[in-house]
């Protein structure tokens, strides 16, 4: 009796091409063509919880299974908004590829899936091919042909622009015939440009983290030699140069890597014995590499077998072959044992990966998701049968089947995640149409992830995973991405930036944990980040992390700030209740608001067309929303202090004012006259520092 399986799959079963091999080896041998190198200050401790699984590790691959050269390559801009909002919740089957590919890379870059190279298992068939799929029902269109010889096991990055591709091996394995060059494809313009050489030997790589601002690569995979490589080099693409990392104080040759914001590392074994004869290394060890101080460190014991190894935002999660979990937080140097997910034990490779806020492991052809509370495992391996080697492409995952050509995309079920109810509003609405999108901070136990709310529909949906321990939020002038200062531990956090249609970080900025960045706020060129830190002082950094200086704003400390839509000021509040402006050049400062009108506690927030600032003011027995105008005049009163409003955000069309209620944790909108008032209900939690794009 046929399954609804079966039926599902046979259409794209059907889907037939011209002859593919012939196509492909007429693309192998067309010239490349080849380019020159060319605070929020949130008054309230930051929780740092770790319960979820992240990361990725994916063994086999997959090929292409559409009509070569029928079909243009389009730019990522050219995209459909919507081309991956058709999956329905679970499983998806995406178009199947002719021929497993092992070895091969694949990468979630910015909206497409991209997978290049890769041989047939056996070390037939290694391809310098590649492929991208802009949309779950494809089709699969073909990159522009690599000036890379075929190869597997390939390290690789993508930085937000680039795909970066270095080394891997001319054989079916990581051990046979090691390459030593690289290459960068840009996928907006479908074109390829060689790396400078790199200052280490031809290896596989062990390990492969994207920093934000630098690529670091490690180690050398299983050897039959004695001679694994323990050393590394970075890549700065700003500049198209390598350096290199010096040699780490153990010696790993299976195992991953995650970046923690602040560190590489690297966790695993040392299977090497094995190979010459003779016993691996009992446990699993790791070592923490710091590409700012040039330092290692190794990490303290622990009693699992050397496999799988994740980063879910606060902590390193490491699981191996006989379901044990384990977290390990890199700021008190201690693990902690996690529940055991019913997965079965025995040889194999954990995947674990975070999609749409929850936690998913795969091993040995099971698959099980974490539950968002946290409290069980959900088993979601029934319409898949099997899939292995996840990766996480923000809000759903994609798995690849281990023996034929199938993957298929996973979104987690509604049923599992909050569910919002509709909007509601003290008053009903008269002003103006809501429009744009508010981002928000979830609050359980303190700060969370990032949510997201739909003002006119009140509908709000779950964008980073829950662990996130946000503090504050700043919508890219694009609306592409939005900066996000988070706590680590108190006192300490880290700025990163992640994409507003997936939540997936995009690059972390490389500033010392220690100055503790609070509240943050984008330049309107995009170009430059300002931030408060802890010490209550005001910064500037390059979105690409570099140029990081410290404006000097005499005797006034900094707390929230603004940066103004001329670029020519930045608003702030004091600790002393004062809201000031800036001036982000020559540091002159001048005073708004002073204390005799009422302590100034959040804010603030710059009206679209620059003339008229929003904040928070105490005002009888709690506080309220105000406006002036940029030269001190018309302050205006716009909510009852009964409410306790605080953070407001202005709409980008300037029709509304958004902001957290401090008593209820709720969010409402009021118009810049004060005329309409609404309440968006109760969401989940609380919800704090909206910020509107």
């Amino acid at each position: 009796m046929r399954t609804d399986l079966d039926q599902t799959f046979d259409p794209l079963d059907l889907i037939e091409g011209p002859d593919l091999r012939a196509e492909i080896e007429r693309r192998a041998a067309t010239p490349s063509p080849v380019m020159a190198p060319l605070s929020r200050r949130r008054r309230v401790t930051a929780a740092v919880v770790a319960v979820s699984l992240f990361a990725a590790v994916a063994v086999f691959a997959w090929a292409m299974l559409s009509p070569l050269g029928t079909t243009p390559r389009p730019s990522p801009a050219t995209r459909p908004a919507h081309a991956w909002q058709v999956l329905s919740m679970g499983w998806t089957p995406l178009p199947k590829v002719p021929a497993p590919l092992q070895g091969s890379v694949r990468i979630w870059a910015g909206g497409a899936l991209i997978v290049w190279g890769g041989n047939d298992g056996d070390g037939s068939g290694q391809s310098a091919l590649g492929w991208r799929l802009d949309a779950a029902n494809g089709p699969w269109r073909p990159l522009a042909p690599a000036p890379l010889a075929p190869r597997s096991w390939a390290a690789s990055a993508w930085t937000g622009s680039e795909l970066l591709i270095w080394g891997g091996a001319s054989g079916a394995d990581p051990m046979s015939g090691p390459l030593s060059d690289g290459a960068a494809y840009d996928p907006a313009n479908d074109t390829w440009r060689m790396l400078p050489e790199a200052p280490i030997g031809a290896r596989s790589p062990l390990a492969s983290v994207w920093t934000g601002s630098q690529w670091l690569i490690w180690g050398e995979g299983p050897s039959r030699s004695s001679g694994g490589a323990m050393d590394g080099a970075a890549f700065q693409p700003s500049t198209d140069t390598w350096s290199t990392i010096p040699k780490a104080p153990l010696r790993i040759d299976d195992g991953h890597a995650v970046w923690t914001g602040t560190e590489m590392v690297v966790f695993g074994g040392e299977f090497l014995g094995e190979f010459l004869g003779g016993n691996p290394a009992p446990t699993a060890i790791g070592g923490g590499y710091d590409p700012t101080t040039g330092t290692w460190r190794q990490l303290p014991p622990t009693n699992l077998n050397p496999l799988g190894t994740a980063w879910d935002g606060s902590h390193v999660i490491a699981a191996d072959n006989l379901a044990k979990l384990q977290s390990y937080d890199p700021y008190s140097n201690v693990w902690t044992d996690l529940p055991d997910p019913p997965l079965p034990r025995g040889e194999g490779s954990p995947s674990l990966v975070v999609a749409g806020g929850h936690a998913i492991e795969e091993l040995n052809g099971q698959t099980v998701m974490l539950a968002a509370d946290g409290s069980r495992w959900i088993d979601i391996a029934v319409r898949h049968q099997g899939a292995v080697g996840l990766i996480s492409a923000g809000r759903f995952a994609i798995g690849f089947a281990a023996s034929d050509p199938r993957a298929w995309a996973y979104l987690p079920p509604s049923s599992d995640t909050p569910t919002p109810e509709p909007s509601g509003a003290t008053v009903a609405p008269k002003g103006p149409p809501l429009t744009g999108t508010i981002a928000f901070i979830q609050g359980h136990q303190g700060p969370g992830p990032i949510a997201l709310l739909d003002p006119a529909s009140g509908t709000s949906t779950q964008l980073t995973h829950r662990f996130y321990n946000s503090i504050s939020l700043a919508w890219s002038p694009d609306r592409s991405q939005i900066a996000m200062s988070r706590a680590i531990s108190e006192g300490t956090g880290q700025i990163v930036v992640v994409s507003s249609a997936t939540g997936q970080i995009l690059h972390t900025l490389p500033i010392a944990p220690t100055l503790g960045p609070q509240d943050v706020s984008w330049s309107p060129d995009g170009h430059l980040l300002a931030f408060t830190d802890s010490r209550a002082r005001l910064n500037v950094i390059g979105v690409d992390g570099s140029g990081l200086r410290h404006i000097d704003t005499g005797r006034w400390r900094t707390l929230d700030i603004a940066w103004a839509p001329d670029g020519g000021k930045i608003a702030f509040t004091g600790d002393q209740g004062i809201l000031g402006l800036v001036d982000p050049e020559t540091g002159q400062t001048d005073v708004v608001v002073s204390p005799s009108s009422g302590r100034v506690w959040y804010g603030p927030a710059w009206s679209p067309d620059g003339r008229t600032l929003a904040f928070s003011m105490t005002s009888g027995t709690g506080s309220a929303i105000f406006t002036i105008g940029r030269d001190g005049k018309n302050l205006t009163q716009l909510t009852e202090p009964s409410i306790n409003a605080t953070n407001p955000a202005w709409s980008p069309d300037g029709n509304w004012i958004a902001f957290e209620a401090h008593n209820s944790k709720d969010l409402y909108a009021v118009t810049p006259d004060g005329t309409d008032l609404i309440r968006f209900v109760h969401i989940q939690g609380s919800e704090y520092g909206p910020a509107w794009g």
